[in-house]
């Protein structure tokens, strides 16, 4: 599995087990990091979001293998990866993303800087071509595209999701 790929998604957990677990004499330095990861999606982010998490396919950096995630639920699939630098994210909505009521402000920014850095297809490891998008805008709000320059923005970028109210 190098390409992301939806039709052949695997649970988490089982990635895991069969990734992570399996430990040579020599692991390999960044290995730790991959695990920390895991587990940040796995535990954080799955919660955030309500969903489920699935692996769609890997990418590799600094010579580990390391997923691209699915968390699905009801509203959306978000879909990301991360390279020890910072995050790549797409967001398929079934209707359109908007801030709670009174709170229109919440996502103002959300389509310029941090949120819309670095959103060349290049950078998308892992990811197949259709699910690169567009950046967050009035006229994209369903189906788009965002990076994270860390766990903490990611975090927030998925708070938001989770709280905004379906258009």
């Amino acid at each position: 599995m190098s390409e992301a790929d939806p039709a052949g998604a695997t649970p988490l957990q089982e990635w895991f087990l069969i990734h992570c677990l399996t430990v040579p004499d020599r692991k390999p330095f960044f290995w730790d990091a991959r695990d920390e990861q895991v587990m940040f999606v796995r535990d954080v982010l799955a919660n955030v979001l309500l969903g489920e998490v699935t692996v769609i396919g890997t990418h590799r950096s600094k010579s580990v293998e390391l997923p691209v995630y699915c968390i699905a639920n009801r509203r959306m699939s978000v879909f990301l990866r991360g390279n020890f630098h910072d995050w790549k994210m797409t967001v398929i909505a079934s209707r359109p993303v908007l801030p709670p009521p009174g709170n229109e402000s919440m996502f103002r920014g959300f389509d310029e800087e941090p949120f819309q850095y670095s959103l060349n297809s290049a950078y998308f490891d892992g990811f197949p071509p259709h699910l690169v998008l567009p950046p967050y805008s009035s006229s994209n709000r369903s189906e788009f595209s965002a990076a994270a320059k860390n766990d903490h923005a990611l975090w927030a970028i998925c708070k938001l999701l989770r709280d905004s109210r379906p258009g």
